[in-house]
Formats: structure tokens, sequence, C-alpha cells
């Protein structure tokens, strides 16, 4: 069974892909749907939509950025939804990823857990990363156009902005939905004679620590959330 890919024309390289139609201006749904059908195949077993900025369709704004509170019904999205619930009827298709690295992990996540409600065949381009990163937001430079944290990434590798004041290791663990192969942690301690993850864990201090390893007994906790909630085993 063959896959489909459905490309922004935005999208840099797409010659190098097959079985692919290319969304341009002008396009409509009902038009993409004539492209598909153009393709002269059946059926597809995968559906990979790749987004290079908040809509598919050029008058078919989606919003994507603070989506639980902006759009927690998806409302903008009502349209494209039906897209995929035709063409998922048409051609028997088993997974829609939806692929575009403008979305924030955050907005990703509650998309694709809003979309999975009725039926569980969307996935995203999240789903086959291997990294996440945990990037405090008191670091400089996590967001900038160029030469920052988020843009140094791989494509395997997911990031969760987390705020060290207000976030908990709970509402740090709603944001992700996966295992993962490794856990990295982008944070400054400011020179601080103690070790905090978050504001509201308990000090670990960070002198003497050879003599006295009890001064950095409140790094357990962090240590359970990793290998606990985020079911990953730490090494030394």
């Amino acid at each position: 069974m063959s896959k489909l890919i459905i490309i922004d024309s935005s999208i840099s390289d797409i010659n190098l892909i097959n079985n692919f139609i290319k969304v341009d201006l002008n396009d409509t749904y009902d038009s993409l749907l004539l492209k598909i059908e153009s393709l002269n195949i059946s059926s597809f077993h995968y559906l990979n939509i790749v987004k290079g900025n908040d809509s598919l369709i050029n008058n078919d704004i989606l919003t994507v950025n603070n989506v639980e509170n902006d759009d927690p019904n998806l409302t903008s999205w009502e349209n494209i939804i039906n897209f995929f619930n035709n063409i998922r009827l048409i051609y028997n298709i088993n997974k829609i990823n939806i692929n575009n690295n403008n979305l924030r992990n955050k907005d990703y996540n509650y998309i694709i857990r809003k979309l999975n409600q009725n039926s569980n065949i969307y996935t995203s381009n999240n789903d086959f990363s291997e990294n996440l990163l945990l990037i405090d937001s008191r670091l400089n430079d996590i967001n900038a156009d160029s030469d920052s944290i988020t843009n140094s990434l791989t494509y395997y590798t997911d990031y969760i902005i987390f705020n060290y004041f207000t976030d908990t290791f709970d509402t740090i663990y709603k944001d992700v939905v996966k295992n993962y192969k490794s856990i990295g942690l982008a944070q400054h301690n400011y020179f601080k004679t103690y070790y905090q993850f978050v504001n509201y864990q308990t000090p670990s201090m960070l002198f003497d620590v050879k003599n006295n390893y009890q001064r950095m007994s409140e790094l357990h906790s962090l240590k359970n959330f990793l290998e606990g909630d985020l079911k990953f085993e730490l090494t030394y």
C-alpha cells in the first residue's frame, strides 16, 4: 500500500519525494482532492502533511499557537479536519501525520490529543523523535532566528520550555506524550551554592558534597521524575 505526502509549496527539495502533491497559493481542499485523484493510486496507508506556515490552504488559517487557550475545540481546524476525514474514507488511510516544526511542543501535543479524541490515527513529527531537551525559560536566545537553542536541535530532538518559577514536575510531565531514549537539561545555576530544578523544589546544597552526600539528597526528586515519570534510566 502506498504513502501520500501533501507538501506546502514553501518547502524546499520537494522533488526528492515520491507520491506527493504540492499545495499552491490558489488551491482549495477540493482541488487537492483532484490532485490526489490524478496520482491514480486507489489507497494510501499513510498521509504526511508537511507545512511551512499556519495553514495548508491559503485562506484557511489555523490556530497553532497557545491553542489550548485561544482555540480549545480546534474550531479553526474544522475545514481541514473535514478534508482529512474525506480522504481517509476515500483512500483507506490508517495514519495521518502533521509535520510542522513551527509548532511549539505544547501546542503540537494538545492538537494531536484533540484530533485523536474520536479516532486514534493522528500523529506528529515528534512521534519519530528519540531525544528530549528540557529548557529553562530563563536562558537567553531560546527561540532566536539563528544560533538559538531550539534552532540548533536535530530533527529527532523534541524540546519543552519550562518556567522555573511556576512549573512543577507534574505540569512539565503534562507536555510529555512519549518515552525517549535520551533526555537533556539546558539550565544555568547562576553561580548559586545550591541547586533547584524548579523553584518549588527544596534546594540541594552543592558545597562539600564529596564529604557529605546528603547535601544532594533533594536531587532524588529530580531523579525520580526522570526515571519514574519520564521512564528514562539514568546512568552514572
